[in-house]
C-alpha cells in the first residue's frame, strides 16, 4: 500500500515538474490540486505531497490563502547559475579537449548546424535543447563524473529559469552558433586547454551580459 502511494506521488510529481521545465506551467502559474488530480485520476493526497516536494526543491512557492504557484524567476538565481556554468563548463571543456576524437567533433558540427536550422525556423525551444546537447556532448568526455553530475544539475536548473528568461530576452542565436564554431575549431587544432577554457567561459558570460542588459534597459 505504501509503495502504491509513493508511485502515485511520483506520477503527480513528474507531471508537474515536466510542465514547469517545458514552460507549460510558467512562473506564477497557479497549481490547482483539484484540476491536477482530475487530470491524472488521482486523489488529493499524492498531488499535495508532490507539490510539497517541489516546494522543497525551490520550484514551487506556497502562498498563504492563495495556494501553490510556480516560483517566479529570481534574476539573481539566473546570474548565479550562469556564472557557475561559465566557470565549470569552461573547465570541463578544457579537460575534455584531450579526450575528444574526430568523430565526436564531427557530431558537434552536426548539432551546431541543426541549431542554425532552429534559429531560421524561430524555434527557440529546439535551439535551447540543441545548445544544451552541444555542451553536454563535450563535457561528457571531461573524465570527471562528479563534475558531470554538477553540470547536469546546473543545466536542469537553468532550463526552468531560461524558459521564462527567453520571454523577454532576445536569443543570442547567431552569436552562440559562431562561438560554437570557434570552439569546434579550437578543439580540432588541439589548442592549449587553458585557452579553450577561457574562451568557453567568455561564451557563457556573454549570454549573462545580454540578459543583464535587457533587464536594465527594460527595467525588469
Amino acid at each position: 500500500m505504501e509503495n502504491a502511494r509513493i508511485s502515485k506521488k511520483k506520477i503527480a510529481y513528474e507531471y508537474i515538474r515536466v510542465n514547469i521545465f517545458d514552460g507549460t506551467f510558467g512562473p506564477g502559474y497557479r497549481l490547482v490540486i483539484d484540476q491536477i488530480k482530475k487530470k491524472l485520476h488521482l486523489s488529493s493526497i499524492p498531488v499535495r505531497e508532490a507539490i510539497q516536494q517541489l516546494e522543497a526543491e525551490n520550484l514551487v512557492q506556497i502562498i498563504p490563502y492563495s495556494g501553490a504557484v510556480v516560483k517566479l524567476v529570481d534574476k539573481s538565481e539566473y546570474t548565479e547559475i550562469q556564472t557557475m556554468l561559465a566557470i565549470l563548463d569552461g573547465a570541463a571543456t578544457a579537460m575534455a579537449s584531450k579526450n575528444l576524437k574526430d568523430e565526436d567533433i564531427e557530431q558537434l558540427e552536426v548539432i551546431n548546424n541543426l541549431m542554425v536550422t532552429a534559429i531560421n525556423e524561430l524555434s527557440l525551444e529546439e535551439f535551447g535543447k540543441l545548445n544544451m546537447k552541444f555542451h553536454k556532448t563535450i563535457y561528457g568526455y571531461c573524465g570527471n563524473s562528479h563534475l558531470k553530475t554538477i553540470l547536469d544539475q546546473l543545466w536542469e536548473n537553468l532550463l526552468r529559469v531560461r524558459n521564462s528568461i527567453y520571454t523577454f530576452v532576445p536569443c543570442r542565436g547567431t552569436e552562440s552558433i559562431a562561438e560554437h564554431k570557434q570552439i569546434i575549431k579550437m578543439l580540432k587544432k588541439h589548442e592549449d586547454p587553458r585557452k579553450i577554457e577561457l574562451f568557453c567561459r567568455k561564451h557563457k558570460l556573454e549570454m549573462l551580459k545580454a540578459v543583464q542588459n535587457v533587464i536594465e534597459n527594460k527595467g525588469i
